[in-house]
């Protein structure tokens, strides 16, 4: 895991929206209500040469998060007094 960058919704956008896998209405959408976005950059991936489907995963004991979720008050207030 690299850093956490936190910014103003659209400041982070510019700076990672084309690295971050999500649309804009998407991204748009999750940060509304918000003056500060935190991304966690994940760093040090590795291509492990083969694509593995949700079913895949399932197989194999893995459950993905079922929903995005926001972080509440306290831990946004930790992070940013520890970024």
């Amino acid at each position: 895991m690299g850093p956490v960058i936190s910014r103003s919704p659209s400041v982070l956008w510019e700076q990672l929206g084309k690295e971050s896998c999500v649309s804009r209405v998407h991204f748009d959408e999750y940060f509304s209500d918000v003056d500060v976005a935190h991304a966690i950059v994940i760093d040090r991936v590795q291509d492990l040469g083969v694509e593995f489907t949700l079913s895949r995963l399932r197989e194999l004991g893995f459950s993905p998060p079922q929903a995005w979720c926001r972080a509440t008050d306290p831990l946004t207030s930790m992070i940013e007094r520890n970024s």
